[in-house]
């Protein structure tokens, strides 16, 4: 059982603990230079922004790498994915990869094998989430997403 209250404690427990390197380094740095409290202060204030700043960087490049290259690619695998694994056409409209892997696991008309590899990927997904690796978890996600589509209009396409 999941409580709002709890997982906010958590967090800020997390940010204090993951903080003590940079304020102990914040510390030691102002006493060996011979400053007062306020230079520890702008020291662990300037590792916060080189933190950020790594981050952005880093950040930018990824995404830019994975649209120009990394999503269709992902995109056709996991095309192939579906088709090797039979799942069926999605619906015209679906509120997300989530909810297409959702209805696929809980249909009880289709082939047990089907369902299963659906809530093994659903699971997959969800654990990337879970995990805090929102980057991550979005980029599946939009390649998934075109990978529906894509699957979808190829089956359309072989049935005519």
């Amino acid at each position: 059982m999941q409580f709002q209250s709890r997982i906010i404690r958590n967090i800020f427990v997390s940010m204090f603990i993951g903080s003590l390197p940079d304020i102990l380094f914040s510390l030691i740095a102002a006493w060996y230079i011979n400053e007062g409290y306020i230079w520890a202060v702008a020291i662990y204030f300037g590792l916060q922004a080189l933190y950020f700043a790594v981050w952005a960087v880093r950040s930018i490049f990824s995404w830019g790498l994975f649209f120009l290259f990394g999503r269709k690619k992902l995109a056709a695998q996991l095309v192939d994915f579906l088709f090797l694994n039979k799942f069926p056409s999605p619906n015209e409209f679906e509120d997300s990869a989530k909810s297409y892997l959702t209805g696929v696991s809980d249909n009880p008309k289709l082939d047990i094998q089907v369902r299963l590899v659906a809530a093994h990927e659903l699971g997959a997904l969800t654990m990337i989430d879970n995990l805090h690796q929102t980057q991550y978890g979005l980029k599946i996600t939009f390649a998934f997403e075109d990978a529906i589509a894509e699957y979808k209009r190829l089956l359309i396409r072989n049935q005519k």
